[in-house]
């Protein structure tokens, strides 16, 4: 019968240090882990905005800030630090037309939807960056109304052209 094999175990001199560095080393993942999710969840927007209006949109309810004046339509979200999911920029225009829209001096990525004069969605932008100025975002057909949202509204309220909007 062969004379079992013994089996070398590594030399470890020092077994605290090792126990302490995979300590520090799985700390270091948990720290690193919670940084990532922190920086995928946005917190929430301590920005005031002006509730002239209450828009539904499928099951939600949205405070909106009118822009029906060229000074409030040309200002728009520029410069604002952020906007909640529950707050919206209504442009108002006093009749349909082919109304361009570009993120000049914009802070965050917003989602846009165009409204005909029946106010049906009938255009949408994704996620437009602030880093796409000077492009401009334009709606195939004549709108009424632009609704400016928090970035992922869109996709989140699943909103589709033909819905209808309230306001």
């Amino acid at each position: 019968m062969p004379k079992p094999r013994r089996i070398k175990r590594l030399p470890l001199k020092h077994p605290v240090r090792w126990a302490l560095a995979l300590l520090a080393v799985f700390m270091m993942l948990v720290v690193v882990g919670a940084l990532v999710s922190s920086a995928t969840t946005t917190p929430p927007c301590a920005e005031s905005y002006r509730n002239d209006k209450t828009v539904k949109l499928r099951d939600a309810t949205l405070h909106a800030q009118l822009a029906d004046t060229t000074a409030a339509r040309t200002q728009g979200l520029s410069g604002k630090a952020c906007l909640s999911a529950d707050q919206a920029m209504l442009f108002a225009f006093d009749r349909p037309g082919d109304y361009c829209f570009w993120m000049k001096n914009m802070n965050f990525p917003i989602d846009m939807v165009w409204l005909n004069e029946d106010r049906e969605v009938t255009h949408m932008v994704s996620d437009a960056l602030p880093s796409s100025y000077p492009h401009d975002f334009c709606p195939p057909t004549a709108s009424t109304y632009v609704l400016e949202l928090r970035a992922g509204s869109v996709k989140r309220l699943e909103l589709a052209e033909g819905d209808s909007v309230r306001f």
